[in-house]
């Protein structure tokens, strides 16, 4: 499967009776719904129009440094929602290669320059090219995973690494440090 086409409508999610008609008939016509939106509200009304309307719902996010990327991509019989369930719950047990504190580290006041600022803004404490590794790691892991077919779910949490001075040694820029396959 090849993504032929990538429209962006800027709209708020969830959609409303208020929604640009263009939108909606955007959304009800894709086959792949992408959420980088990082709202929880967003996240799982997406969640919700992809099971009701059997649609494959792709989820990425950053952490506040853009130390890791999240992917999850869903599967034929489980949905980002649930993944995400699990993925938290291993998490919170400290039973993933990255600990519970830095994965869902939340900035003090002092550290966010504008309350809940993003990767989406220009406040964002991340390097400009540390997002866009991830990033580029991110497409290529769901290239290569929608390619494979099957209608198999995805998680994958992608830790980027940092270069050392000095190091004359090649190095990946990323490693994907724990993944998961779903139905």
């Amino acid at each position: 499967m090849g993504l032929s086409l990538i429209k962006a409508h800027p709209e708020g999610i969830p959609l409303t009776s208020g929604s640009s008609e263009k939108a909606q008939q955007a959304i009800n016509g894709a086959d792949i719904l992408i959420d980088c939106t990082t709202s929880d509200s967003a996240f799982e009304w997406l969640n919700n129009y992809a099971v009701k309307n059997n649609k494959i719902l792709i989820s990425v996010f950053f952490d506040f440094y853009a130390k890791h990327l999240t992917l999850c991509i869903s599967g034929k019989e489980t949905p980002c929602g649930k993944i995400y369930q699990e993925l938290f719950c291993l998490a919170k047990n400290n039973e993933l290669p990255v600990s519970s504190e830095e994965y869902f580290y939340e900035p003090d006041k002092e550290e966010e320059i504008i309350e809940g600022a993003g990767c989406w803004h220009p406040t964002f404490p991340a390097l400009y090219n540390h997002i866009q590794i991830l990033a580029a790691a991110a497409v290529d892991l769901i290239n290569e995973h929608l390619e494979q077919g099957g209608g198999r779910g995805l998680v994958a949490i992608v830790k980027r690494n940092r270069f050392e001075a000095g190091n004359t040694c090649p190095f990946p820029l990323v490693t994907i440090i724990w993944a998961k396959d779903y139905l």
